[in-house]
């Protein structure tokens, strides 16, 4: 079973090797999380449903609101230099603020020493940064994976990123993640369909 299935970028090649594979493969499920895996894979198998990226579920660890000297803060995690522009533009509106830097790369240690000198937080724990969005106010990220999370715990998020993968929002009925700042509503519903499917599947 395939769970959060999805493409990188859906090219002719892209397409055509995956479905091969898929082909050979014979899975018993595929849950995809945006619209186009789901046009393009959902035939390799009886059972496919086009649900929301498995990241959306996070919530449901229940992990603590913590105050900190900072709260509240917001989070700005621009880590494309082609989005430099935009971090920079982001620090001058949120200077009253208190602002954490984050960046999801934990290696090379030696890239990473620097950034955390600078206080950006890295880690090779994926718990320290659902903690960081769980508590934020806001996030501002080029990362698909920043904005996730965060808008799961039931906080504001934008996205500054045309990478294909932003399809996977429009499932979980946020399109414009990339306009402007958004929460997101209906997210149980959501959670409580794509588990029934999942449940029916293992009866």
């Amino acid at each position: 079973m395939f769970l959060g299935a999805s493409g990188n970028f859906y090219t002719e090649y892209e397409v055509k090797f995956v479905s091969e594979y898929l082909r050979k493969l014979r899975p018993y499920a595929i849950m995809t999380r945006d619209i186009l895996a789901y046009k393009y894979y959902a035939n390799f198998t009886k059972n496919s449903y086009n649900g929301i990226d498995n990241v959306f579920f996070v919530n449901l660890l229940n992990l603590p609101q913590i105050d900190t000297d900072l709260t509240p803060y917001v989070v700005l995690n621009i880590e494309e230099p082609k989005h430099y522009r935009i971090k920079e533009e982001l620090k001058n509106i949120f200077k009253e603020k208190n602002i954490v830097y984050s960046y999801h790369k934990p290696f090379p240690y030696t890239k990473v020493s620097k950034l955390v000198k600078n206080g950006v937080i890295v880690s090779d724990n994926p718990m320290d940064y659902l903690l960081l969005y769980r508590n934020a106010s806001e996030v501002y990220s080029d990362r698909v994976h920043a904005c996730i999370p965060t808008l799961a715990f039931g906080n504001k998020a934008r996205l500054f990123s045309n990478s294909p993968r932003i399809a996977l929002f429009e499932n979980a009925k946020i399109p414009d993640v990339r306009e402007r700042l958004v929460s997101i509503e209906g997210l149980k519903e959501m959670q409580d369909k794509q588990i029934a499917f999942l449940a029916s599947l293992l009866q």
